[in-house]
């Protein structure tokens, strides 16, 4: 009879270890996966960033390679001829070549508009609750 007990409080005090441990165990696992979901999309992020700054380079060396040749040969028509207005738009225009592509970039590359498009916060706050 007391043996038969202590088997009995032996039994249920070993479920409720198992399951203490099975539920730990699945958070363990959610917290794992929030992470590499989170190292996923910064893989992801840093590859987009790389190709952005790619295509924004050559871009802008291409830009660059154009106004070089045209800001050249305003500059031989000026010392014949007088075209300093056209010359000073042409160095703003350059000018915006190259700073509008640096300000986009820099907003499409933001770690918080990274992690609000693939809502990466929300996916952390649920796996971290306790239900």
């Amino acid at each position: 009879m007391i043996k038969s007990i202590f088997r009995n409080l032996a039994t249920v005090v070993s479920a409720w270890l198992l399951n203490s441990y099975r539920r730990l165990s699945l958070d363990l696992i959610k917290i794992e996966a929030a992470i590499g979901y989170i190292k996923g999309i910064r893989i992801l992020r840093r590859t987009t960033i790389a190709g952005l700054l790619l295509l924004g380079v050559l871009f802008l060396l291409a830009v660059g390679f154009v106004f070089l040749h045209i800001a050249l040969f305003t500059a031989i028509y000026m010392l014949s001829g007088s075209w300093p207005v056209v010359v000073a738009v042409i160095a703003v225009l350059g000018g915006l070549y190259c700073i509008v592509p640096l300000v986009i970039l820099s907003g499409a590359c933001s770690e918080k508009r990274w992690m609000k498009a693939f809502k990466a916060d929300t996916v952390v706050t649920q796996l971290t609750q306790r239900k």
